[in-house]
């Protein structure tokens, strides 16, 4: 919950903004606008790593498709510098495998963002 004031600031400063949800994601839009400044942002990615419930307070899902469509937004409005991909899987995480799980899908959204933008994150 970043309020609008935070969000200037975090502008000004030209500081990384992870992104949780579009209401934020379409506010950070006008903002950059109005401002006439790229912030850099990167977002929040919930998914399934095979531990339930799945963690998914923040951010946008991978399983459906809620990740790329922000990345999409954020890539094509071409109003803020998408530097990066953020996850939490959940509070004392005890399984190394849902790490495992969580890495590959992350690794598999950078690679796709690569492919599709030639963008480098």
């Amino acid at each position: 919950d970043k309020t609008e004031s935070e969000l200037r600031i975090a502008i000004k400063n030209n500081s990384p903004i992870h992104i949780d949800h579009l209401d934020e994601l379409y506010l950070l839009n006008e903002l950059a606008e109005e401002m006439d400044m790229r912030p850099n942002v990167a977002i929040r990615v919930n998914m399934d790593t095979g531990i339930y419930p799945i963690w998914d307070r923040f951010g946008f899902n991978y399983e459906n498709g809620q990740a790329w469509d922000a990345i999409n937004k954020i890539v094509l409005a071409d109003k803020l510098e998408l530097i990066g991909l953020h996850c939490h899987i959940g509070t004392f995480m005890l399984s190394p495998s849902a790490y495992g799980i969580a890495a590959s899908k992350m690794s598999d959204l950078a690679l796709g963002i690569k492919k599709k933008y030639r963008k480098n994150i």
